[in-house]
């Protein structure tokens, strides 16, 4: 064993080499441990601000759908048939949810148009809905205020949910 420690301490053998160069590889083992913190840190911040901001970017939308269907309670169709503002976040919202909410929204849209179209029909026979668009006026109201009440929320509410960010 003794002659183990003289070959280590030889000045210029392989071992003394090994063991002088211990600290060294001890410090950039810390430096290096500390950078991987670091970069986890930032990767989590780096997720969290995605999130965020995604989150928003769908919240937006979720409002716009949730005032569109509400509106159409309480006003009716506009007067055009249509709300620009909605139609214009279709395209998006199939980025930022996928096809489903997509089809969702173009669904609200159709169904604004029919009450619409049953509207101009009403206005044109001077207020007086005619017998086959009774049925379809009451459902599609009713889907409406179902969907403002409730359905909206649950479908966009797993897309916005906070539980699942952590």
């Amino acid at each position: 064993m003794t002659d183990a420690v003289q070959v280590c301490s030889a000045q210029g053998s392989i071992c003394f080499e090994l063991i002088k160069g211990m600290p060294a590889a001890f410090v950039t083992l810390i430096i290096g441990g500390i950078a991987a913190y670091i970069a986890f840190h930032q990767y989590r911040v780096a997720r969290a601000k995605l999130n965020l901001d995604l989150f928003d970017r769908r919240y937006e939308i979720f409002r716009e759908t949730w005032t569109f269907l509400s509106l159409a309670v309480q006003s009716g169709p506009p007067a055009q048939g249509f709300s620009p503002t909605f139609a214009n976040l279709i395209p998006q919202a199939s980025f930022l949810f996928g096809k489903r909410i997509e089809e969702y929204m173009r669904t609200a849209s159709q169904k604004m148009t029919d009450l619409w179209a049953i509207d101009l029909r009403t206005r044109a026979h001077g207020g007086t809905m005619h017998p086959e668009d009774i049925a379809m006026d009451t459902a599609i109201l009713a889907w409406f205020s179902h969907e403002a009440s409730q359905g909206v929320h649950k479908l966009f509410g797993e897309y916005l949910d906070f539980e699942e960010w952590r």
